[in-house]
C-alpha cells in the first residue's frame, strides 16, 4: 500500500511518460 501523494505521483509520472509531457526530460 502506497502513500496517496506517492500512489499519485507515481500514476501522474506514468502518464507524463506516456505523454511524453515530462517535465525532467534529461531521463534519455
Amino acid at each position: 500500500k502506497l502513500p496517496e501523494p506517492l500512489r499519485q505521483a507515481h500514476l501522474w509520472a506514468g502518464r507524463a511518460r506516456r505523454l511524453g509531457l515530462v517535465g525532467r526530460q534529461d531521463i534519455r
